[in-house]
């Protein structure tokens, strides 16, 4: 304002060239210290924050290559270890099919097969359904573990009754009276099944696929050797 009423007043006396020289020198006068308090507060922060991202990005070392291999490295060991418990069990279960078959005869040997199918049915209505379940679940909590636990040993005991019931049934329908004993206590291993299966679906969430192969091929190891 004291520089407008300066050049006026240089203006009304007749100074032109005062006059022009003192409006240049507001002009670059205001804008120099605009921009210095500007540069001051805001665009000196800016600046320096710009210089310091470039110095950053420039300086940052690039993210090893390296970084990627375990990812690539834990995917082969998962499909390595789910191949070889494929393969194990599918080598343990002939196995053991074969040893059966030259131990027993025809007739025993047709019942055997009878309890072990019937027995594997039922294992998976009563595994299956809560292992997919709890595997795929987005929020898992220990409420849903323990009414999963529950309803498949509720399903186990239910399966036994059925068992207990229907043993001497087929046994007098197919001529062979000892699936009224084998088959209800082939069912009684189901209630491993539950748990189990409980187990299998937070080692499944937890991507510890190479523990549960390890685990599934010892079991039919361990069982087919029974």
């Amino acid at each position: 304002l004291a520089l407008r009423l300066t050049a006026k007043l240089a203006r009304g006396k007749g100074y032109p060239a005062l006059h022009h020289r003192i409006g240049r020198n507001a002009i670059t006068g205001c804008i120099s210290r605009i921009s210095g308090f500007g540069n001051g507060f805001t665009g000196t922060r800016f600046m320096q924050q710009g210089s310091a991202t470039r110095r950053r990005s420039r300086h940052r070392a690039p993210a090893p290559r390296s970084s990627r291999r375990p990812d690539v490295a834990g995917l082969r060991s998962w499909v390595g270890a789910s191949a070889g418990d494929v393969v194990i069990r599918l080598a343990a279960q002939v196995l053991s099919t074969i040893v059966i078959a030259r131990i027993l005869s025809a007739e025993e040997f047709g019942v055997a097969s009878m309890i072990l199918a019937s027995v594997a049915i039922v294992g998976a209505l009563v595994s299956l359904p809560f292992e997919e379940a709890l595997t795929q679940r987005q929020h898992l909590t220990t409420r849903h573990l323990e009414s999963a636990l529950f309803v498949s040993l509720g399903l186990t005991v239910g399966a036994v009754i059925l068992a207990l019931v229907a043993g001497p049934v087929l046994g007098r329908m197919s001529g062979a009276p000892e699936l009224a004993f084998w088959l209800p206590v082939s069912t009684l291993f189901l209630f491993g099944q539950g748990p189990g299966s409980i187990a299998r679906a937070v080692a499944r969430r937890r991507r510890r696929f190479v523990d549960l192969a390890i685990g599934q091929s010892a079991s039919v190891i361990v069982a087919s050797a029974i």
